[in-house]
């Protein structure tokens, strides 16, 4: 049990901070065995505009999933599209569709787990990266547009949830606001159905005001 009573929760903070910590090394990650790079505005825009189905939807398969290592693979700058593509399907055939497909899901949505999402509900005046280079050409960052457009996605969206917390927004962590809410609606679900007693509510009511003076 979590030192607030919430099972999972501590757990959840401890790898959000791991997450975000690993986001600042800048460490490559790897999908299949083959060496990616973080997801940077410039990369999303690439995959945006190729249609990749881990960022825009639509059915997964081994090409688009070649396609997507191969745009963020180091490993084949330089070298000829097609050509590339046959030998990340040939490195790829050992492995299963799951393991494939799960592999580089994981990454895009570690990628924009601090994104939020966003509350634009008419048709869009710029792209997701316009927006960035907007916001992080400002006070109090000024980058450059390059600077921008290279840094990953990960380290960006900390950034910014800096400032907003700052300015005194709520910003929500993904992993730990899920626990909590999981939480909540067991505890809600047990005081319905009768299987949490009003006793039992007051005694963990008890307990966290202890933990709390602890």
């Amino acid at each position: 049990m979590a030192k607030n009573g919430i099972p999972g929760y501590e757990e959840a903070l401890s790898q959000e901070r791991r997450e975000r910590n690993l986001a600042y090394l800048n460490l490559p990650f790897e999908i299949c065995g083959i060496i990616v790079r973080q997801i940077t505005p410039f990369d999303y825009c690439a995959l945006v505009e190729s249609r990749s189905p881990f960022v825009v939807g639509g059915k997964l398969t081994r090409v688009k999933s070649a396609h997507f290592i191969f745009l963020l693979s180091d490993e084949f700058k330089g070298k000829g599209k097609e050509d590339s593509i046959k030998i990340i399907l040939e490195r790829l055939c050992v492995f299963s569709d799951d393991k494939v497909f799960s592999e580089i899901s994981d990454l895009v949505e570690i990628t924009f787990r601090d994104a939020g999402t966003g509350q634009a509900k008419s048709a869009p005046v710029a792209s997701s990266a316009a927006w960035l280079e907007y916001r992080m050409g400002g006070e109090p960052w000024r980058w450059d547009r390059e600077r921008t457009l290279k840094t990953p996605l990960r380290i960006i969206y900390q950034q910014i949830r800096c400032d907003d917390k700052v300015k005194g927004e709520i910003v929500k962590n993904e992993l730990s606001h899920k626990a909590q809410g999981d939480w909540l609606k067991a505890l809600n679900e047990g005081i319905q159905d009768g299987s949490i007693t009003p006793e039992m509510l007051a005694k963990f009511q008890e307990a966290q005001a202890k933990r709390k003076d602890a």
